[in-house]
């Protein structure tokens, strides 16, 4: 296998990509240099291309979109890191970024995670400081830990159905992020999911409240998936959601309305802890809990 990968390498000299304002790729790359004083404007990167070169794109600051075609693979670092211009990916299904750092420091200011999108390692988006909405498309898997973590400016989540967090702190550190809205069939295992988002936002014009939506057949198994988000203020559960990890909504002291749908179970601990403030709780039938904090909160 490692014979066939090193004859299908594609290498790219930087003196002949040096002034090229588009770059087409295919084939397994070694791409060290790619494009690093920046001129390159339009990357396309053909279907099952392979990129195993660290910094190919580093800081290209005059780089603004780039478009994947299906099945790319990505296991370099710092793939397109601190590329501040790149506004724009354009995806098909079955992109894996196994590499880390792949699109930290970028300038993205809406963000699709396209459908089947596997990342694998660490800080993928993260401190993408102009980022404020991001949607992430069905059947996305987060593995690895930080994705998004330090996007200062990132506002609202939409995630799709179907999709698996694994990964630890994913939107943690986000202070403007005052709504989410999670799908159906939705696997939240990582740990501190999106804790500490949302804690230093004073005020949006004509938005009065943090938003959580959570939809159906939603499974929280990780810790501390929203502790500390102070300015969180509703939370709305479909039908058949699970929460089985400790201190979910810890220490959300604004929260104000908790809406739970029917077959709803929590069985971990001080998952509703330090939430005082909650004057508004609906309940759905065949409700399971044990954690005491549910009970005298909620």
């Amino acid at each position: 296998m490692a014979e066939n990968l090193d004859k299908q390498k594609s290498m790219f000299p930087y003196s002949e990509l040096s002034q090229e304002s588009e770059i087409n790729i295919s084939g397994c790359v070694d791409g060290f240099g790619i494009c690093s004083n920046g001129i390159c404007e339009t990357v396309n990167i053909a279907s099952n291309t392979i990129i195993d070169g660290p910094c190919s794109f580093e800081n290209c600051r005059n780089l603004t979109t780039v478009n994947f075609g299906q099945n790319v693979l990505i296991t370099a670092n710092n793939t397109f890191i601190g590329c501040s211009s790149l506004t724009t990916i354009n995806a098909s299904n079955g992109l894996r970024l196994f590499g880390n750092g792949t699109f930290a420091r970028c300038g993205f200011r809406v963000l699709v995670i396209p459908k089947g999108t596997i990342i694998d390692r660490n800080y993928s988006f993260g401190q993408c400081l102009g980022l404020v909405s991001v949607v992430i498309e069905d059947e996305v898997e987060i593995i690895g830990n930080d994705t998004f973590k330090d996007c200062l400016s990132l506002f609202s989540v939409v995630i799709g159905n179907r999709v698996v967090i694994s990964g630890n702190d994913t939107f943690k550190g986000c202070p403007k992020l005052i709504i989410v809205r999670i799908g159906n069939d939705v696997q939240i295992l990582g740990n501190r999911t999106f804790a500490e988002s949302g804690e230093y936002y004073l005020t949006i014009p004509s938005h009065k409240a943090d938003l959580v939506e959570i939809g159906n057949s939603v499974v929280i198994c990780g810790n501390e998936t929203f502790k500390n988000c102070h300015r969180m203020s509703i939370v709305r559960m479909g039908h058949c959601v699970h929460i089985l990890g400790n201190e979910t909504f810890a220490n959300c002291d604004r929260l104000e309305t908790f809406r739970v749908g029917d077959d709803f179970t929590m069985t971990g601990k001080d998952n509703v802890a330090g939430c005082r403030n909650i004057s508004t709780s609906t309940h759905g039938k065949n409700i399971s809990y044990t954690d005491d904090s549910y009970r005298r909160n909620a």
